[in-house]
């Protein structure tokens, strides 16, 4: 079937407190993101304050949070990132979302494998930040670095927990996890920015 013949794909965009559900087409929902953005923002402002804990709003992998290493300031908490319909290809040369999973799809630098590991980990995690999932387990880091053959076994764990101006880890044994924390999130931007133009 010729591609513009296709039918648009569905996709839903929440907003938790004060509302704002946009559901229809992929360009209906961009379109309607566009514009009522600043009202976006002001809720989204409105649910970083220090009082409150939530979630983060539901996003499609259409519709990515979006965030420059720039405009992430030092008071600014890591779970707010703005979000921005018409960036959505951003880093389309570093990753791809398909079916709510992260493919990295680009070879990942470093002068040594335990570099190149947690450069991998780094843009994984950025990736899987866009759909709405901020805790990695270490099971499904390791996997990712074994698939791209990046991984140093015996070492994982020590490499993972002596990089903590990147991550919190989380949990313990055999549930441990991995959070981006700002300095990680800065990182992990400037490398995927930089690998996005090779």
């Amino acid at each position: 079937m010729d591609a513009s013949l296709k039918e648009d794909t569905a996709a839903i965009f929440k907003v938790s407190k004060e509302g704002i559900e946009i559901s229809g087409s992929e360009s209906f929902v961009r379109d309607q993101v566009n514009l009522f953005k600043p009202n976006i923002q002001e809720i989204l402002h409105g649910l970083s304050r220090p009082a409150q804990q939530p979630s983060l709003p539901a996003i499609s992998p259409a519709i990515p949070k979006h965030a420059s290493p720039n405009s992430l300031s030092e008071s600014e908490d890591i779970d707010y990132i703005e979000i921005s319909a018409s960036e959505s290809t951003n880093y389309e040369n570093v990753l791809e979302i398909q079916n709510d999973r992260v493919h990295i799809i680009t070879d990942i630098p470093g002068d040594t494998l335990a570099k190149r590991m947690i450069n991998l980990v780094l843009v994984y995690m950025w990736g899987n930040i866009l759909i709405n999932r901020s805790e990695i387990s270490f099971v499904e880091l390791r996997e990712v670095c074994q698939q791209h053959g990046e991984l140093d076994k015996s070492n994982f764990s020590k490499h993972m927990t002596s990089n903590k101006k990147f991550f919190v880890i989380l949990g313990s044994g055999k549930f441990l996890k991995a959070k981006l924390i700002r300095p990680g999130i800065k990182e992990a931007l400037n490398l995927i920015a930089e690998l996005n133009t090779k």
